[in-house]
């Protein structure tokens, strides 16, 4: 459930869903380069800044956060991010990759979710080979939308290559 929440409100563009981040078009976007890196982020702070709010958190999917830890000066050590970019927090998930990669720089206490009905648990011995095999089939729903009530507290650095 998290990981389709997490898409809806990053990715979404269902038209009869919620819009994510990054289909908002009051969200800014910056082209990634071929590889990511920290002054990329930093790059994205120092805008989300310059909007007036203060970025707490980026997200990214686990391939940039493999890149990210694998940055290397030309001795082989390894680099640690700058300032502004160690500031904040780092998560990551599998639901934003859309061909490219895309990271989430912003002040995530403004991206709100809203949920329309309650989580709905349902648990059950029938249906498919639960039943034959002695197993319970559970399944959780969730109505919810997600809505950034401050487009310009985010900035996405599109299509960087991991």
């Amino acid at each position: 459930m998290g990981v389709q929440l997490d898409a809806a409100a990053l990715v979404g563009n269902d038209p009869n869903g919620p819009v994510g981040l990054l289909h908002n078009p009051l969200v800014h976007q910056t082209a990634g380069a071929a590889s990511l890196d920290y002054d990329d982020i930093s790059r994205a702070v120092q805008a989300v800044r310059y909007r007036n709010y203060n970025p707490n958190a980026y997200v990214l999917d686990p391939g940039g956060a493999g890149s990210l830890a694998r940055l290397k000066t030309t001795i082989q050590d390894y680099l640690e991010p700058p300032a502004d970019v160690a500031a904040l927090e780092q998560f990551y998930t599998s639901s934003i990759s859309t061909g490219g990669a895309d990271v989430y720089v912003g002040d995530f206490s403004q991206l709100w979710f809203f949920p329309r009905t309650g989580i709905n648990i349902e648990v059950s011995r029938e249906g498919g080979t639960a039943f034959t095999k002695g197993q319970i089939a559970v399944r959780a729903y969730l109505r919810a939308d997600a809505i950034a009530v401050a487009p310009g507290a985010f900035e996405i650095i599109a299509g960087y290559t991991s």
